[in-house]
């Protein structure tokens, strides 16, 4: 397995490396306290009335994460006592751990940030991935807005076609585009590439899927794995015009979606035989189940926590929001905040063994 970072993107990942250290400084200065004592206490009407909530997306416009927020963004406020206004920011970096950091760290627990990042954070932070500096255990959940199987989707012209071809070496590699260590895009590989030998090779880098959509679309790279409503929502002109395939992709169960616009697709444990296997690959993609999760600082006043998480249950279930996410092809399978902890909590507590080898999977270079 090659990781290899284009030249045009170390700039990038330089800037995500002085936010993590401005983290770490912002840490050892110290532990942050709660609201100030002249807002505890305030009614909450009272409090948001005015103001502006920002919702803080891991990675740059274009994505899927960024689709889910701003569609989100246009319901939530209206949902929240006080209707304040909100507003999205763009934090790429290091697959999302930039944002991750940030909202840990440095962003005020007063209920007016919101961060939105890649799930598999919470598996990062559990095989220790370098940079971590957060502890989901201790953050606010919303809870998450997608339940989504992981796809493959490769150009239509590459020789690659089923699950099974993954396996042939009499076929250069198939070039696959990242973002960063502990995104899917670059665990699902590494993770094909370890468990059944895959004939993979990724390039990481990018500051987001947007940028790897138009890598595959110049022929820089074979394709990419990432959330199947990502591709539905943001790459819709590939499925219309056939332009991808998909012959790899993983959930519990087999997905009618799926499989009735790829019916040779295979799912990833089905391609091993033995309960190990199964079990590391269940294990490295359970974060599925609580894709584009909504998230804020620890220490936010209980009362604001409950507001904000009333209000994306809420949000979720509005008919307006549903019909312009319909409009948008983006497949809406909530979770409320006690199913997303629950899940980080059970994802926190992997055995000791699974891991480890996790780590050594996705730490690969």
């Amino acid at each position: 397995m090659v990781v290899k970072t284009p030249h045009w993107h170390r700039a990038r990942s330089t800037v995500g490396a002085l936010a993590v250290v401005a983290a770490l400084v912002l840490v050892a200065c110290g532990p942050r306290t709660g609201a100030p004592a002249a807002e505890r206490g305030q009614n909450l009407a009272d409090f948001y009335s005015g103001k502006t909530v920002t919702i803080i997306v891991g990675y740059a416009p274009g994505g899927g994460f960024d689709t889910t927020a701003r569609l989100a963004a246009k319901h939530l406020g209206k949902h929240i006592p006080g209707n304040p206004n909100i507003i999205v920011e763009n934090m790429p970096g290091a697959g999302s751990l930039t944002a991750t950091n940030h909202l840990y760290n440095v962003a005020r627990p007063d209920g007016l940030t919101i961060g939105v990042f890649n799930e598999l954070q919470v598996v990062n932070q559990v095989i220790n991935v370098e940079g971590v500096q957060f502890d989901a255990r201790q953050m606010g959940w919303l809870g998450n807005a997608v339940q989504s199987p992981i796809t493959c989707t490769i150009r239509a012209d590459s020789p690659y076609n089923t699950a099974e071809d993954l396996l042939r070496r009499d076929l250069p590699p198939l070039i696959l585009g990242g973002t960063a260590p502990g995104a899917e895009t670059d665990n699902f590989p590494k993770l094909m590439s370890s468990v059944i030998g895959a004939n993979v090779r990724l390039v990481s880098g990018y500051g987001g899927t947007s940028e790897i959509r138009l890598a595959v679309e110049s022929r820089e790279v074979d394709g990419m794995c990432w959330s199947y409503t990502s591709v539905t929502s943001t790459a819709a002109n590939w499925m219309d015009t056939n332009f991808i395939k998909v012959p790899v992709y993983q959930w519990t169960e087999p997905d009618p979606k799926v499989q009735q616009r790829f019916p040779t697709a295979k799912r990833l444990e089905e391609m091993v035989n033995d309960e190990a296997s199964r079990a590391l690959i269940r294990a490295a993609t359970a974060t599925s189940k609580i894709s584009k999760p909504f998230a804020v600082p620890p220490r936010l006043p209980a009362d604001r926590l409950k507001a904000l998480q009333d209000a994306f249950d809420a949000t979720m279930k509005d008919p307006e929001f549903l019909a312009e996410a319909e409009q948008a092809r983006l497949d809406v399978l909530p979770n409320q905040a006690i199913e997303t902890i629950r899940v980080i909590n059970e994802i926190l507590a992997l055995p000791a063994d699974v891991a480890g080898k996790l780590a050594e999977i996705i730490k690969q270079g």
